[in-house]
Protein backbone atom coordinates (compact mmCIF):
# COMPACT_ATOMS: atom_id res chain seq x y z
CA UNK A 1 0.00 0.00 0.00
CA UNK A 2 1.29 3.46 -0.93
CA UNK A 3 0.49 6.45 1.27
CA UNK A 4 -0.30 9.55 -0.78
CA UNK A 5 -0.11 12.81 1.16
CA UNK A 6 -2.82 15.36 0.40
CA UNK A 7 -1.84 18.66 -1.14
CA UNK A 8 -2.53 21.76 0.97
CA UNK A 9 -3.46 25.02 -0.74
CA UNK A 10 -3.12 28.42 0.92
CA UNK A 11 -3.84 31.98 -0.17
CA UNK A 12 -1.41 34.45 1.41
CA UNK A 13 -2.14 38.16 1.35
CA UNK A 14 0.45 40.86 0.59
CA UNK A 15 1.19 41.89 4.19
CA UNK A 16 2.05 38.31 5.23
CA UNK A 17 4.54 37.56 2.44
CA UNK A 18 7.88 37.32 4.20
CA UNK A 19 11.33 36.84 2.68
CA UNK A 20 11.27 33.28 4.03
CA UNK A 21 8.20 32.48 1.92
CA UNK A 22 9.69 34.24 -1.10
CA UNK A 23 12.91 32.23 -0.73
CA UNK A 24 10.91 29.01 -1.17
CA UNK A 25 9.16 30.51 -4.20
CA UNK A 26 12.49 31.58 -5.67
CA UNK A 27 13.89 28.04 -5.30
CA UNK A 28 10.79 26.50 -6.92
CA UNK A 29 10.92 29.00 -9.79
CA UNK A 30 14.65 28.62 -10.40
CA UNK A 31 14.45 24.83 -10.54
CA UNK A 32 11.28 24.44 -12.59
CA UNK A 33 10.19 27.47 -14.59
CA UNK A 34 12.07 27.37 -17.86
CA UNK A 35 15.26 27.49 -19.92
CA UNK A 36 16.42 30.37 -22.12
CA UNK A 37 16.24 29.56 -25.83
CA UNK A 38 18.70 30.36 -28.61
CA UNK A 39 17.35 33.90 -29.09
CA UNK A 40 17.76 34.93 -25.47
CA UNK A 41 19.63 38.12 -24.67
CA UNK A 42 22.91 38.32 -22.76
CA UNK A 43 23.25 38.53 -18.99
CA UNK A 44 24.26 41.92 -17.59
CA UNK A 45 27.87 40.64 -17.62
CA UNK A 46 27.56 39.85 -21.38
CA UNK A 47 27.55 36.08 -20.78
CA UNK A 48 25.11 34.12 -22.93
CA UNK A 49 21.94 32.93 -21.19
CA UNK A 50 21.16 30.27 -23.82
CA UNK A 51 20.50 26.86 -22.27
CA UNK A 52 20.59 28.12 -18.68
CA UNK A 53 17.62 28.20 -16.34
CA UNK A 54 15.64 31.38 -15.84
CA UNK A 55 16.25 32.56 -12.28
CA UNK A 56 14.80 35.15 -9.91
CA UNK A 57 16.05 35.95 -6.43
CA UNK A 58 13.96 37.11 -3.48
CA UNK A 59 14.59 40.81 -4.13
CA UNK A 60 13.61 40.56 -7.78
CA UNK A 61 10.52 38.49 -6.97
CA UNK A 62 9.37 41.16 -4.54
CA UNK A 63 9.94 43.90 -7.11
CA UNK A 64 8.15 42.14 -9.97
CA UNK A 65 5.41 40.19 -8.18
CA UNK A 66 4.59 42.30 -5.11
CA UNK A 67 4.37 45.74 -6.66
CA UNK A 68 1.33 46.90 -4.65
CA UNK A 69 -0.77 45.79 -1.67
CA UNK A 70 -3.34 44.09 -3.92
CA UNK A 71 -0.84 41.40 -4.85
CA UNK A 72 -1.16 37.98 -3.23
CA UNK A 73 0.23 34.46 -3.44
CA UNK A 74 -1.47 31.06 -3.71
CA UNK A 75 0.68 28.08 -2.70
CA UNK A 76 0.46 24.30 -3.02
CA UNK A 77 2.39 22.28 -0.43
CA UNK A 78 2.81 18.63 0.47
CA UNK A 79 4.05 17.22 3.76
CA UNK A 80 7.33 15.36 3.47
CA UNK A 81 7.38 11.84 4.91
CA UNK A 82 11.07 12.22 5.72
CA UNK A 83 11.07 15.23 8.05
CA UNK A 84 7.36 16.06 8.51
CA UNK A 85 7.97 19.48 6.89
CA UNK A 86 5.88 21.06 4.17
CA UNK A 87 7.44 21.22 0.70
CA UNK A 88 6.36 23.94 -1.73
CA UNK A 89 5.37 22.22 -5.00
CA UNK A 90 3.46 25.00 -6.76
CA UNK A 91 2.63 28.67 -6.55
CA UNK A 92 0.80 31.44 -8.33
CA UNK A 93 1.60 35.12 -7.80
CA UNK A 94 -1.46 37.24 -8.54
CA UNK A 95 -2.91 40.71 -8.37
CA UNK A 96 -6.36 42.21 -8.73
CA UNK A 97 -7.75 45.62 -9.65
CA UNK A 98 -11.10 47.32 -10.01
CA UNK A 99 -12.18 47.48 -13.64
CA UNK A 100 -14.76 50.21 -14.04
CA UNK A 101 -15.75 49.33 -17.59
CA UNK A 102 -17.34 46.08 -16.36
CA UNK A 103 -18.14 47.18 -12.78
CA UNK A 104 -16.05 44.48 -11.13
CA UNK A 105 -12.58 43.20 -10.41
CA UNK A 106 -10.02 41.70 -12.74
CA UNK A 107 -7.48 39.14 -11.52
CA UNK A 108 -4.13 38.79 -13.24
CA UNK A 109 -1.76 35.84 -12.77
CA UNK A 110 1.76 37.26 -12.78
CA UNK A 111 3.64 33.98 -12.23
CA UNK A 112 2.61 30.31 -12.28
CA UNK A 113 5.01 27.49 -11.39
CA UNK A 114 4.50 23.80 -10.57
CA UNK A 115 7.32 21.43 -9.61
CA UNK A 116 8.20 19.07 -12.46
CA UNK A 117 7.73 16.13 -10.07
CA UNK A 118 4.07 17.01 -9.53
CA UNK A 119 2.94 18.21 -12.94
CA UNK A 120 -0.11 16.72 -14.61
CA UNK A 121 -2.09 16.45 -11.37
CA UNK A 122 -4.33 19.50 -11.75
CA UNK A 123 -2.30 21.59 -9.31
CA UNK A 124 -2.04 24.60 -11.64
CA UNK A 125 -5.80 24.61 -12.21
CA UNK A 126 -6.49 24.52 -8.48
CA UNK A 127 -4.02 27.36 -7.83
CA UNK A 128 -5.75 29.50 -10.46
CA UNK A 129 -9.21 28.62 -9.20
CA UNK A 130 -8.22 29.78 -5.72
CA UNK A 131 -6.76 32.97 -7.20
CA UNK A 132 -10.06 33.67 -8.96
CA UNK A 133 -12.07 33.02 -5.80
CA UNK A 134 -9.84 35.23 -3.65
CA UNK A 135 -11.55 38.36 -4.97
CA UNK A 136 -15.22 39.30 -5.17
CA UNK A 137 -17.10 40.31 -8.30
CA UNK A 138 -14.46 38.96 -10.69
CA UNK A 139 -15.34 39.89 -14.29
CA UNK A 140 -12.11 38.76 -15.98
CA UNK A 141 -8.97 36.77 -15.20
CA UNK A 142 -5.87 36.58 -17.33
CA UNK A 143 -2.22 35.62 -17.64
CA UNK A 144 0.57 36.03 -20.17
CA UNK A 145 2.00 32.66 -21.17
CA UNK A 146 3.20 30.84 -24.26
CA UNK A 147 2.72 27.53 -22.48
CA UNK A 148 -0.42 25.66 -23.62
CA UNK A 149 -0.79 23.86 -20.29
CA UNK A 150 -0.88 27.18 -18.41
CA UNK A 151 -3.62 28.39 -20.76
CA UNK A 152 -5.56 25.15 -20.27
CA UNK A 153 -5.18 25.41 -16.48
CA UNK A 154 -6.72 28.88 -16.59
CA UNK A 155 -9.54 27.58 -18.78
CA UNK A 156 -10.23 24.79 -16.29
CA UNK A 157 -10.22 27.27 -13.40
CA UNK A 158 -12.90 29.25 -15.23
CA UNK A 159 -15.14 26.22 -15.88
CA UNK A 160 -13.85 25.98 -19.46
CA UNK A 161 -15.58 29.14 -20.65
CA UNK A 162 -14.74 29.45 -24.38
CA UNK A 163 -12.10 32.03 -25.29
CA UNK A 164 -13.91 35.15 -26.50
CA UNK A 165 -11.69 36.98 -29.01
CA UNK A 166 -14.13 39.88 -29.24
CA UNK A 167 -13.97 40.35 -25.46
CA UNK A 168 -10.16 40.21 -25.58
CA UNK A 169 -10.06 42.77 -28.40
CA UNK A 170 -12.38 45.11 -26.50
CA UNK A 171 -10.84 44.85 -23.04
CA UNK A 172 -7.28 43.41 -23.02
CA UNK A 173 -5.41 46.70 -23.32
CA UNK A 174 -7.52 48.47 -20.70
CA UNK A 175 -7.25 45.53 -18.29
CA UNK A 176 -3.45 45.50 -18.64
CA UNK A 177 -3.28 49.25 -17.96
CA UNK A 178 -5.66 48.90 -15.00
CA UNK A 179 -3.65 46.08 -13.44
CA UNK A 180 -0.42 48.17 -13.52
CA UNK A 181 1.91 45.17 -13.83
CA UNK A 182 5.51 46.48 -13.98
CA UNK A 183 6.67 44.29 -16.87
CA UNK A 184 3.56 44.62 -19.06
CA UNK A 185 2.25 47.47 -21.17
CA UNK A 186 -0.70 47.78 -23.53
CA UNK A 187 1.85 48.89 -26.15
CA UNK A 188 3.15 45.30 -26.19
CA UNK A 189 -0.22 43.95 -27.37
CA UNK A 190 -0.25 42.96 -31.03
CA UNK A 191 -2.36 40.73 -33.25
CA UNK A 192 -5.04 40.71 -35.88
CA UNK A 193 -7.87 41.27 -33.38
CA UNK A 194 -6.21 44.53 -32.35
CA UNK A 195 -5.51 45.62 -35.96
CA UNK A 196 -1.85 45.76 -35.00
CA UNK A 197 0.51 43.43 -36.86
CA UNK A 198 4.00 42.34 -35.90
CA UNK A 199 6.65 43.93 -38.08
CA UNK A 200 8.98 40.98 -37.38
CA UNK A 201 6.78 38.45 -39.19
CA UNK A 202 7.40 38.27 -42.94
CA UNK A 203 4.72 35.70 -43.83
CA UNK A 204 1.31 37.32 -43.26
CA UNK A 205 -0.15 33.84 -42.73
CA UNK A 206 1.91 33.62 -39.53
CA UNK A 207 0.59 36.84 -38.04
CA UNK A 208 -0.55 36.33 -34.42
CA UNK A 209 -4.20 36.69 -33.46
CA UNK A 210 -3.61 37.87 -29.88
CA UNK A 211 -0.11 38.28 -28.50
CA UNK A 212 1.81 40.23 -25.87
CA UNK A 213 5.37 40.72 -27.07
CA UNK A 214 7.57 40.36 -23.97
CA UNK A 215 10.87 39.10 -25.48
CA UNK A 216 10.81 36.47 -22.72
CA UNK A 217 12.30 33.76 -24.91
CA UNK A 218 12.06 30.29 -23.37
CA UNK A 219 12.19 26.67 -24.43
CA UNK A 220 8.69 25.24 -23.85
CA UNK A 221 8.71 22.00 -21.90
CA UNK A 222 6.18 19.89 -20.01
CA UNK A 223 4.18 21.92 -17.46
Amino acid sequence: MISINPISYTCIQYSLLTDQILKKCSTLFNNNYGIWNTNASLHSNNVSQVGSRVKLGVKRLRELMLFNDRCFLVTAEIRSLDNNQFELIGHAFCTYANYNRLNGNVVWITQLVVSSAYQGRGIAGTLLSMAKNNSQDVVAIGLVSSHPHAVMALSNACNRIPIDLKFIANHAKDIIETSKIPYLSSNQVIGSIFDKISLQVVDTNEQPVSLIKTDFLLIIRKF
